[in-house]
């Protein structure tokens, strides 16, 4: 359910929503609405119900009491990078940002230059400030284009972490300009780094999560509405907030994936595959990798029961069939000779 926030909608959610795993998306985007359209609908791609609080329209921050109806909050920047209410449209740390983290909050956090808005390349945090304490960020160290002689990071690396599978992260453009590179707390997992190896400032970190003492924060220091397809965008989506789910004890796993099968195997490069018993009433998106890790196809089904995969471009060999919803993941060993 799609609708703009009131505090009419807010007293229902309360009333209705104690069971459920609810979503706040933070619009805090004035510059690029297709953007934060694309987002919205991935979200709902994904399987999510969602209600919008759009800061340009409300003028304002919400309150923490506003915040705490929810089980996550979402708040997305885009590209945006300037006069955000992340900082309460004048550079200060937002006080209901921090009580609403402060009383257990679950925050996923995203945006191209959300610390550009108030902050220079290189800043270093310390003890008391919101991006150290509340982020995880030791040194807002970089961004891309800027610091790399102009030529944009082309992708991003995940990490060892429960966060995201998804990797490399690419874009609908050759490279992503000004997307941050950080430097995190020794407390900090990194999600993902500016990659590959070989790139500029692949030693800094572009998604870390933080643990604190009463919140959980996933922040990305780029744009996902630009990157490579929508597929890989509601894959992320599903398993980022399977994450948060998973850390409140909300299994969103449907049994359903358990019997799912593929068929024949192992495969002719002429016969084809048939992926058997998906769940018609929950995406799942389907991704075919070498075992090196290359992800070589990537669907996301849309209700249907079953999908037929060519096989006749791939090469003879071992291949890992990935199903995920964003709840739940199952490999399957899938042989072509």
């Amino acid at each position: 359910m799609k609708s703009i926030f009131t505090s009419l909608l807010l007293f229902m959610t309360l009333m209705t929503s104690a069971q459920s795993f609810s979503i706040l998306f933070v619009n805090d985007n004035r510059v690029n609405s297709s953007n934060t359209s694309l987002m919205l609908d991935n979200l709902t791609t994904a399987g999510y119900d969602y209600t919008i609080f759009d800061c340009a329209v409300e003028n304002r921050t919400p309150t923490a009491a506003e915040m705490g109806l929810y089980s996550l909050v979402i708040w997305y920047c885009s590209s945006d990078g300037v006069g955000l209410q992340l900082w309460n449209g004048n550079d200060t740390d937002n006080a209901e940002l921090m009580a609403y983290l402060e009383n257990g909050g679950l925050l996923w956090l995203m945006g191209t230059d959300m610390l550009y808005d108030r902050y220079t390349v290189p800043t270093t945090f310390g003890q008391g400030e919101f991006a150290y304490d509340y982020l995880g960020i030791k040194e807002y160290a970089a961004q891309a284009y800027g610091d790399d002689g102009g030529l944009g990071v082309p992708q991003l690396d995940v990490q060892p972490t429960p966060v995201a599978t998804l990797s490399p992260i690419t874009w609908m453009f050759t490279t992503a300009w000004w997307v941050d590179g950080i430097i995190g707390r020794t407390t900090v997992q990194p999600v993902y780094k500016m990659g590959p190896e070989s790139y500029a400032l692949s030693q800094y970190y572009s998604a870390i999560r933080f643990d604190s003492t009463n919140t959980r924060t996933v922040s990305f220091f780029f744009d996902p509405s630009i990157m490579d397809s929508d597929a890989h965008r509601v894959e992320l989506m599903q398993q980022v907030i399977g994450y948060f789910m998973l850390t409140i004890g909300i299994d969103q796993q449907p049994s359903i994936l358990s019997d799912l099968t593929v068929y024949p195997q192992p495969a002719s490069k002429e016969s084809g595959l048939i992926i058997k018993n998906l769940p018609t009433d929950n995406l799942t998106t389907l991704k075919l990798s070498s075992v090196s890790g290359q992800t070589i196809i990537s669907y996301c089904t849309n209700g249907e029961s079953s999908y037929s995969l060519s096989t006749d471009k791939l090469a003879p060999g071992l291949y890992l069939l990935t199903a995920s919803n964003g709840k739940t993941t199952k490999n399957l060993k899938v042989t072509i000779y």
